[in-house]
């Protein structure tokens, strides 16, 4: 798309090594089950293990950018399959620039593109492949970009890396060059021969290719085609700039040619997204796409105003500026002019495609067989369909099985029922959503002082013991809790008899931690499925730890200091047990410690301080930092000796816990946001002892976030999805 748009700052993305889509497997029957991968045969797109054609509908993402990164997520995707029949989706990265001429003058975001954050890029990429393979829909991986010839060496790696990394997975379709613009054929020929054949090193899937002037010109490749397999061409149009009768015969006549054809990318309005709908012209191109069964995507899957650069886009599927990044605000969001075009057209397709008959195609007719079936993964059984007389294999026993007629539900997902007659029938689970709660993971320290209200005596037979706030989720069901390190913290639940009892406790069944000797426990936390959730199963960490140390901030804090000068804030010891403090300089050579006295050399420069806290019986350790500006702060090119701070922390987040791993006891910051920049409950600072510590992230609603995580000078911000 020709749109420049400007980013904007929202977090900074990278990679939390997640494999989220390595072990991921479909939830219903779509096209992947029915066609596996892709490639070409002549001008038909295809299914590489039946040779059958295949025509694909969907949607292109907007940009990876701060407007359209919240819709990267599985509750949008997962919509979107649902209620408009997508059977493709596109993501579109950005690279490093906007420019539609294929310059350098408006560089995206470095947290949004792939040159400035690739860790971040790819780790956004597992999670929305994890959602195609779920909704069993095919998922483009676009280098969107109108430069790419200028960006070989970085498109080689990336496509070679990916293609590695998902190696197997048949939803994928490469896309390695969105919109070439003022480029030869010979110099995009070139490109693709090269990204394409690292691409053949690991897999065989459909690649396409973008064709010159903004992709218009497929037949370019009649007498030259890229040297590969499986390859077919791009064409974009947006109906308002683009006729059928202008631009349809560029398309035909690379199909007359032998060489199949993808449209990637086309709106009903201006090339710029922007005008008003071509209504008329917006039929004539689906009659064209219908009648020579090309594979489209409608740009784009997103809301039509965006506060954060102050643009309106009337090819947007939706009106309004809000984000729509989960499943109810999808549903109850109004359709934008070019939206209700767009919707009507995927779903007059989706309505004839059973994917669960053809996928059975030629064994539906016989005693055995049965009506397709659908319930709730928490509905437990299904009762007078099958035929009690018959008896059944199935696909996937962890999903369904039969006995006796009656169809057991176990989890989410799909299984094809084998009768003895040889007849086949689907049964699919559907995924239910997630039941929330937000419980706190609680800090104790030896002084008694906890996270919350202090410990007390709840039991009548501790003084050490602290209640758990949360006895049921949002959703009503009751929670019971376990713990699996009870020598250190157990939990009860007990009639409360205790001194510490509130009026309101006293003689009622609460749930208690008890503390019992310093370390980590982790607690889980338990409840049944109720209607329209499926059941809760989530932990929590509780911590019992020495007390927390003080540090006079009067003398250690951020400061400006003269060259040659002497400033007293390097204590030797902190306040109790006389806790040693140990110094480093970075860079080193700008200051020194005598004494007590940070001494200033004569540069000018900054420094990062780093004062080391010694753990002693009763107290934890800790690392802090404070920066020094001497003189005008600027360190002379001849005499710098930048030196990169030691990182004190490692973060990453495993399914639902931010794992936290100090290397010394600290006072940490983590905050998380949601796609929208709101703060949620469980952001916190406090103190974390030295090694891995968990903090769950549970309670939170289904959505995209960043979280935050801080220690003194040091911060990383990434990105989770929680489904």
């Amino acid at each position: 798309m020709k749109l420049i748009l400007a980013g904007v700052l929202l977090a900074v993305a990278c990679s939390f090594g997640a494999t989220t889509y390595a072990n991921a497997v479909p939830l219903r029957v779509g096209p992947v089950s029915n066609y596996g991968a892709l490639g070409t045969s002549g001008s038909k797109v295809v299914s590489l293990s039946s040779g059958k054609q295949v025509m694909l509908r969907g949607m292109s993402l907007f940009w990876s950018d701060a407007t359209g990164v919240p819709y990267y997520n599985s509750d949008v995707i997962s919509w979107a399959v649902k209620n408009l029949g997508m059977t493709v989706f596109r993501f579109a990265m950005g690279i490093q620039y906007y420019d539609s001429d294929g310059g350098t003058s408006n560089a995206l975001d470095a947290n949004y593109s792939y040159i400035g954050n690739p860790d971040g890029d790819i780790s956004l990429l597992d999670l929305t492949v994890k959602a195609a393979i779920e909704n069993d829909v095919y998922i483009i991986v676009d280098w969107h970009s109108h430069r790419a010839h200028n960006e070989t060496s970085s498109a080689e790696a990336f496509f070679k890396k990916v293609a590695q990394r998902y190696a197997g997975i048949p939803n994928i379709i490469w896309e390695v060059y969105n919109e070439p613009v003022n480029t030869s054929w010979g110099s995009i020929q070139s490109y693709a021969n090269t990204v394409v054949g690292g691409i053949r090193n690991y897999s065989q899937n459909l690649a396409i290719v973008g064709t010159s002037n903004w992709s218009q010109n497929p037949q370019e490749a009649n007498s030259s085609p890229v040297n590969a397999t499986n390859v077919a061409y791009v064409f974009h149009f947006y109906a308002g700039s683009h006729s059928v009768s202008s631009f349809g015969s560029n398309i035909t006549s690379a199909m007359g040619a032998g060489h199949a054809v993808f449209i990637s990318e086309w709106g009903t309005t201006d090339a710029n997204g922007s005008g008003s709908v071509s209504s008329s012209e917006t039929a004539n191109w689906i009659s064209f796409m219908e009648s020579n069964k090309i594979s489209n995507c409608n740009w784009s899957l997103r809301q039509a105003s965006s506060t954060l650069n102050n643009t309106t886009e009337a090819s947007a599927m939706f009106t309004g500026s809000t984000n729509l990044t989960t499943q109810e605000a999808l549903s109850n969001a109004a359709y934008s002019t070019s939206g209700s075009i767009v919707k009507t057209y995927l779903t007059s397709y989706s309505k004839t495609a059973v994917w669960e008959d053809t996928l059975t195609s030629g064994a539906r007719s016989g005693s055995c067989a049965f009506a397709h079936q659908s319930a709730p993964e928490t509905q437990g059984t299904i009762t007078g369909v099958a035929n009690s007389s018959c008896t059944y294999t199935s696909s996937n026993e962890s999903v369904a099985t039969i006995s006796g007629g009656v169809i057991t539900l176990y989890k989410a997902g799909y299984a094809v029922m084998t009768g003895n007659d040889g007849t086949k029938s689907v049964v699919t689970a559907t995924l239910m959503p997630a039941q929330t709660v937000n419980i706190p993971s609680y800090t104790c320290r030896i002084d008694t002082s906890c996270s919350g209200t202090k410990a007390g005596n709840y039991s009548g037979s501790s003084s050490f013991e602290k209640p758990i706030d949360r006895t049921v989720t949002d959703q009503g069901a009751t929670i019971t809790y376990s713990s699996d390190n009870p020598d250190v913290i157990s939990v009860q639940q007990i009639t409360c008899t205790g001194s510490s009892c509130l009026t309101a406790q006293k003689n009622t069944k609460i749930w208690i931690a008890r503390f019992n000797s310093r370390g980590t426990a982790t607690i889980h936390a338990k409840a049944s499925a109720v209607t329209g959730y499926r059941a809760l199963d989530t932990t929590v960490y509780f911590y019992y730890l020495k007390k927390q140390q003080r540090y006079n901030g009067t003398y250690f804090r951020d400061t400006a200091v003269t060259v040659n000068s002497s400033t007293l804030m390097l204590l030797d010891t902190a306040r109790y047990e006389r806790a040693a403090i140990t110094y480093a300089f970075s860079p080193e050579g700008f200051a020194t410690k005598s004494g007590e006295y940070l001494v200033a050399g004569a540069n000018d420069g900054t420094i990062l301080l780093t004062a080391t806290v010694a753990e002693t019986t009763n107290y934890e350790g800790q690392t802090m930092t404070a920066t020094v500006v001497i003189g005008t702060g600027v360190i002379n090119v001849s005499i710098e000796k930048r030196l990169t701070p030691a990182v004190p922390f490692l973060a990453k987040v495993n399914s639902q816990d931010l794992v936290l791993t100090l290397k010394q006891s600290a006072f940490v910051s983590i905050q998380v946001t949601n796609a929208t920049g709101k703060r949620m409950d469980v952001s916190t600072q406090r103190y974390f002892p030295t090694g891995e510590q968990h903090i769950s992230l549970a309670g939170l609603a289904l959505g995209r976030y960043f979280v935050r995580v801080q220690q003194g000078g040091f911060s990383k911000t990434f990105t989770w999805s929680n489904r």
